[in-house]
């Protein structure tokens, strides 16, 4: 049986008006007035205290001009919650390969728990590691938990193809192969993302308010960040800025997990899209070209995994970067017979073009600075002093407005953030021009967009002495030589460009126009040897990330685990604004030179 929103109860979490009506049972009941803050009161829930509260409203920017004129017209879809027992059917795909054991069962235990009646959903934990361990432990879990549909299933091998994508509709055509009804709604969950009690009932009534609506996609939150967070692993920033903004012009794309697709949407996509490696991005993009929404819920309801290492960080970044080459590819491909136009096409291709492009423009500015401030020629041509002094006065207005921007956009993410967020995984660029590289090759190969083996990086948590484990680092990861040759580079030339500005004095025009002082340049000098040693110190001290088990609070009976309140903390995960603080210095440095020079 389908149900429509006229058969489910379900509230609003905001006093606005929008038009909806609670029928049945209400099991939270907000205050009379509106909030006056940014932060509203959470529905009561298990685990409560170890989760932050959720932000609902977003703080004024710049950037989020657009977003508020939106919300305005009522473009922004407030909290809704599905209360009683009268909900929708939801098939829970869980996939999984070679994952610890602990990862999986801590996932599944809490699948196992939803706030959701036991008989409106069923679990598949699809095992592409096919693990004896797992498929045991499953099973056993169906003991611990007779109320919930568990089932176990794995691809053989030979058939294990296409990756997350391919396993996700192994589970579509296993759950379709019980005598059981099909379930109205499909939703996915990774296997290292804890999802909390209330995760379908917070993204279920999306697709019940809308019938037009094929998915609905939720933020993703991690728990197991090192303090100060150094290689900028959070996307706090991206889903309270960017992706509410994307909400408000009907712009949402999947993100991968914790999100819930409707069933007859899936199947005129003809499922999951196998073609690349950015399944979620491509599925958001056939669903598109067929009409169907893709809406954004804005509230924490899975916690997970970030990469506990600066290898496997590396390794997640080029997979990223892969998937966007792989959409490059996509203008021409006959594969993406999904997206028959070449709007349709040009929509998926132009930001991950633009991200390609970006990191070879970056990675061209990384060589060119060295070399500019070793020759010491000026780079700006200029007819008079005051013409430089009116372009540096427009380089300052322009970094003070984006440090006022940058602040605004890091405060609505409770400051996780930089200021200053440009300056992020700058050091990543690389090993992203490597894999460009590598998926050119592979598909002029081919004839193709093929796919590659990522290389296998080399483990930094051992116990050598931190010049081994350098060195090692180094010999088997050529991008990361490339990283500390450009590094070594910048060091060297601005021990060169010091000396010879005490040695030889000259006019402040002269300096200011050179690669030396120049504004732009010697932002990327100080954000490029930053990143760098926060990066090599991730390498040589790797227990900077906490054990998993230390940032859960774990239930001594049933074993259940969520993230504890010390993990969800956002003060212990802010990073040092040491690049905003010396970019600041340098700022008012430029300004008292140009009012008194």
């Amino acid at each position: 049986m389908q149900l429509t929103a006229s058969d489910v109860s379900f509230i609003s979490l905001n006093q606005d008006n929008l038009g909806l009506t609670a029928i049945d049972e209400i099991f939270h009941t907000l205050a009379e007035n509106p909030p006056t803050s940014s932060k509203m009161e959470k529905p009561s829930m298990p685990h409560a205290e170890a989760i932050q509260d959720v932000k609902y409203d977003f703080v004024v920017s710049l950037l989020h001009l657009q977003e508020l004129s939106a919300r305005g017209k009522g473009k922004l879809q407030l909290p809704l919650r599905l209360s009683g027992d009268m909900v929708p059917t939801v098939d829970v795909l869980i996939p999984c390969c070679g994952e610890p054991l602990e990862v999986v069962l801590d996932t599944v235990k809490a699948a196992c728990s939803l706030d959701y009646p036991k008989d409106r959903y069923r679990i598949a934990v699809l095992d592409d590691g096919r693990s004896p361990a797992v498929k045991d432990e499953i099973t056993n879990l169906s003991n611990q938990f007779p109320d919930v549909r568990i089932h176990y299933s794995s691809r053989l091998a030979r058939s294990a193809s296409h990756s997350r994508a391919g396993n996700l509709n192994h589970g579509l055509d296993y759950l379709a192969g019980l005598k059981e009804d099909q379930a109205e709604f499909v939703a996915v969950l990774d296997i290292d993302m804890i999802p909390l009690p209330n995760w379908l009932r917070s993204v279920v009534p999306y697709l019940l308010t809308d019938k037009t609506v094929g998915l609905g996609n939720s933020r993703q939150k991690f728990y197991n960040l090192p303090n100060g967070d150094p290689m900028v692993q959070n996307h706090d920033i991206m889903y309270d800025g960017i992706e509410s903004i994307k909400a408000c012009n009907g712009a949402s794309w999947c993100t991968g997990t914790g999100f819930v697709v409707r069933r007859t949407a899936l199947e005129q996509i003809r499922r999951f899209p196998t073609q690349y490696h950015c399944d979620d991005i491509m599925t958001s993009a056939y669903l598109a070209a067929l009409g169907w929404k893709i809406v954004y819920v804005p509230e924490t309801v899975q916690l997970g995994l970030v990469p506990d290492s600066v290898n496997d960080y590396v390794k997640q970044c080029q997979r990223w970067h892969a998937g966007h080459m792989y959409n490059v590819f996509l203008l021409r491909s006959s594969r993406a017979n999904g997206l028959a136009t070449i709007r349709q096409r040009l929509q998926v291709t132009i930001p991950s073009a633009m991200q390609v492009l970006t990191s070879f423009v970056v990675m061209i500015s990384l060589i060119a600075v060295p070399w500019l401030m070793f020759h010491g020629n000026r780079i700006v041509e200029y007819q008079s002093p005051n013409q430089l002094r009116i372009l540096l006065i427009l380089e300052s207005l322009n970094f003070y407005t984006e440090l006022y921007s940058g602040y605004l956009r890091s405060k609505s993410s409770d400051f996780t953030g930089h200021i200053l967020a440009d300056w992020a995984q700058i050091t990543i660029v690389p090993f992203q021009i490597i894999t460009c590289f590598r998926v050119i090759l592979s598909t002029l190969a081919s004839g193709t967009a093929a796919q590659f083996a990522m290389p296998k990086a080399y483990n930094s948590k051992t116990s050598l002495p931190w010049f081994q484990k350098l060195i090692k680092c180094i010999t088997r990861n050529s991008p990361l030589l490339i990283t500390l040759l450009i590094l070594v580079s910048y060091i060297l030339t601005g021990f060169q460009t010091t000396y010879s500005l005490l040695t030889t004095p000259k006019p402040l025009h002269t300096l200011l126009s050179s690669p030396t002082l120049y504004p732009t340049l010697v932002l990327l000098y100080l954000k490029y040897v930053l990143q760098s040693l926060s990066a090599l110190s991730c390498i040589l001290s790797p227990s900077q990330w906490p054990t998993r088990e230390d940032m859960l609070d774990r239930d001594p009976v049933t074993k259940i685990a969520y993230p504890s309140a010390k993990a969800m903390d956002s003060k212990r995960v802010r990073p040092w604004q040491t690049y905003t603080i010396l970019s600041v210095i340098y700022h008012i440095t430029l300004g008292w030179a140009l009012l008194n020079g």
